[in-house]
Parts: C-alpha cells; sequence; structure tokens
C-alpha cells in the first residue's frame, strides 16, 4: 500500500523552531565557529548522516554520537525532525506555501527506494548519495555563500535549490515523498506505531522497493567505484579515507574549507572524476598544510576525515610526497634558490652537492606533503617542486 505523505504541517514562521534551527546552521556555515567542532554540530545531527557513515567506515565514531538524541526522538515521535529540527524544512515550505498539493504527482516511497540505496551502498562503504540529507544541504548552501566566486563552492550548494524548486514546483513533495531522512524516520517510528494502531498501514514493513532500492544501491556503489578508478588521486586533507572511497563518504558539507586557516581546502571541480566531485582536494599553490593544525579533522561530521587527535599524529599523517623537478629548478641551473629548503617545516629537503652543482634532494622519510615546498617555489607557470599523493592515496 502506498506511503502516505507525512510532510509536517504548515507553520507560522514566527512559531516555528526550525526556523531557529536554520540561522543556527547558515551562522555555523557562514562564519567558521572557534573551536572548530562547533561546525559539525548541525550536519552531524542527522542520524541519516550518522548511520550511513558509521555503516560505511565499519565503525562508530564519536561524531556519531550526535545524531543518536534526534534518533531517540525520530523512534519515539513520527516525523519529530521534520515537524522540529529540520533546517530545510521551513524554507520548503514557505516554497509551497498558498499553492495546491502536488505532491501526488512523485511517486509514492521516492524517499525510501533513496533511503534503501544509500544504505546498501554504504554497506559497501560508498553512501555517495548521503549529501541529500536536508542537514548537508543547507550547510552547503551555507558555504555557496560565504564563497560565491567560487563556482565548485557554488555547484556544491546547488543541491538545496534541487529541494527548493521541486517543492515549488510540486507543494511538499520533497517533505512529503522524496527526503530520505523522512522515510528513515518513518521506518524507525513505523513498529510504534503499528503496535499502538494495529489496524494502521501508514507505515509499512521493508518492501521489495526499499530491498531493490538497496541492490541498486549497492550496483551504483560498484559503477561510481569504476568510474573513480583511472583518475589521478588528488592530495586529500590529512585524515582522509583512503582510495577514491572517500569521495563516497564526504557528504560535501564544506566544513573542512571553512576551518582551514590556510584556506587550501577547495572542492574538486570534477579534475579527478565523478566520485570526487565537489569532495575537498588541497591546493597548496598559495599556501601550505600547517603543522600545528588540525582543524579540518576535528569539524568533519561524515568520518571522511579521521579526527586527528594530537598534532603529532597530525604531523605523521602522510598526505603526498614532494617531487622536484631538476630541469627547471633553478638552484639544479647554478642560481641562487633555496626557497623550498628553507621554508620546509620537517628538514626533508636538503641541498647536494658535488663540488660544482648543487641540487635540492627530498627524504621521503621525512616529508609528509604539506606543500610548504611547492607554495614559494618562484618557478612560473608549473612549480618545479610539485606534491603530489602518493599510489595509494585518493
Amino acid at each position: 500500500m502506498p506511503v502516505p505523505d507525512q510532510s509536517p504541517p504548515r507553520r507560522g514562521p514566527r512559531l516555528d523552531p526550525r526556523w531557529i534551527v536554520l540561522a543556527v546552521a547558515l551562522a555555523l556555515a557562514v562564519s567558521p565557529p572557534d573551536p572548530p567542532w562547533l561546525a559539525l554540530l548541525v550536519p552531524a545531527a542527522s542520524p541519516l548522516t550518522a548511520l550511513a557513515a558509521s555503516v560505511a567506515a565499519r565503525a562508530v565514531t564519536v561524531v556519531a554520537a550526535f545524531g543518536v538524541p534526534l534518533l531517540i526522538l525520530a523512534v519515539a515521535r513520527p516525523r519529530w525532525i521534520c515537524r522540529f529540527a529540520c533546517p530545510l524544512g521551513p524554507v520548503l515550505d514557505a516554497c509551497g506555501r498558498g499553492r495546491g498539493g502536488g505532491a501526488g504527482r512523485i511517486p509514492a516511497g521516492t524517499g525510501r527506494v533513496l533511503l534503501g540505496a544509500i544504505l546498501g551502498a554504504a554497506a559497501v562503504g560508498w553512501p555517495f548519495l548521503l549529501w541529500l540529507d536536508p542537514f548537508a544541504l543547507v550547510n552547503a548552501a551555507g558555504r555557496m555563500a560565504r564563497h560565491p566566486a567560487d563556482p565548485a563552492s557554488v555547484a556544491a550548494g546547488l543541491g538545496g535549490l534541487i529541494a527548493v524548486l521541486l517543492s515549488w514546483r510540486f507543494p511538499r513533495s520533497w517533505c512529503g515523498r522524496v527526503c530520505p531522512l523522512g522515510a528513515m524516520q518513518d521506518l524507525l517510528s513505523g513498529p510504534r506505531r503499528r503496535s499502538a494502531e494495529p489496524a494502521a498501514s501508514a507505515f509499512p514493513p521493508v518492501s521489495r522497493r526499499e530491498a531493490l532500492g538497496a541492490g541498486a544501491g549497492v550496483a551504483a556503489a560498484a559503477v561510481t567505484r569504476a568510474l573513480g578508478a583511472p583518475h589521478a588521486a588528488p592530495l586529500r586533507p590529512p585524515g582522509a579515507v583512503q582510495g577514491p572511497r572517500f569521495g563516497a563518504v564526504c557528504v560535501r558539507c564544506g566544513n573542512c574549507a571553512a576551518a582551514c586557516p590556510s584556506r587550501i581546502i577547495r572542492p574538486d571541480p570534477g579534475r579527478h572524476g565523478v566520485v570526487s566531485f565537489l569532495s575537498p582536494v588541497l591546493d597548496v599553490s598559495t599556501d601550505y598544510c600547517r603543522e600545528d593544525c588540525r582543524r579540518c579533522t576535528e569539524a568533519c561530521p561524515s568520518g571522511a576525515l579521521s579526527p586527528l587527535r594530537t598534532l603529532e599524529a597530525k604531523r605523521a599523517w602522510r598526505i603526498g610526497l614532494a617531487r622536484i623537478d631538476l630541469d627547471t629548478c633553478q638552484l639544479a641551473a647554478g642560481r641562487e634558490c633555496t626557497a623550498c629548503v628553507a621554508i620546509c617545516p620537517y628538514g626533508a629537503i636538503t641541498v647536494v652537492s658535488d663540488g660544482f652543482d648543487s641540487r635540492p634532494v627530498v627524504d621521503p622519510a621525512l616529508c609528509n606533503g604539506c606543500g610548504a615546498c611547492e607554495s614559494v617555489c618562484p618557478v612560473e607557470p608549473v612549480r618545479s617542486v610539485r606534491v603530489r599523493a602518493g599510489a595509494t592515496d585518493g
């Protein structure tokens, strides 16, 4: 039997607590907080992100605990998150206010199919649709407002626009029939609702539709994994999940980029394949990953970046490896230049001389790929020193 719309009743903005949640979410997204872990409060509050990320990472992280309170409320009260805590909900309600219903034009159970696809893909480590979580969509929109001139940031923030346009064209369709977080709440509160109302059929058990969605998620995860394989490995922030799986676990919330004091974390515009699109990559052409900073790892809500709890752990993390092109290096050409040697915070670059010619040499055992050397190399347009991800980095 089709799942009826469970979108919350329309509320006036003055009485709706979701407007407060939205204001807090945008404030934390637009203005990076200090300490940086405050930025993960909103995206990590979603039980969908907590569950899918934990399944994909094969571990329950401390960050996942942020989703437990809303998870409990979702079990106890049907659609409680939609009614009182969803930051995207009041905007979507406003889009459809005063217009006739249109949710019926969207196939019933669409959200449950998407939920099945997310969890099925998470089971094989690739929850590639997790960015559809409304908490993540609002967070990404806030980052777009902070960097309106960055095309990749704008693209990352446009996910919420899909929900807005759908709700304007078909009022209440996103909340009632598409949102995977809403579908998750229906499943969580279903057993309790059926036990209280034996004759009710509003919350049916998992059906063939959801099972097919899970299977489709597994299949799509395999396809995206194959699409990500041939592309060059990007430089990722410290603590990143290894391999192309990072692009599937990351929810594109933008917290890491906002937390970075060097401003070297950028959304991938698509240079590293479909799986990596809009996920964070490092650009060390103007600055580098500071040896005394681990803020990005503290702000990640999905587990795509593991929390490096000490600076020693951060400094030991291999981001990549610096490589020097001696054909264009000024020192190797006999000119006075030791910029890379002077700035390296790990002492990984030294000058080797045979009495006539000198050249810089990188010690792989000491270099962690922070990018300091590349950021100061004076050779243009292509730097003589370039940091590249290792063979196993994604």
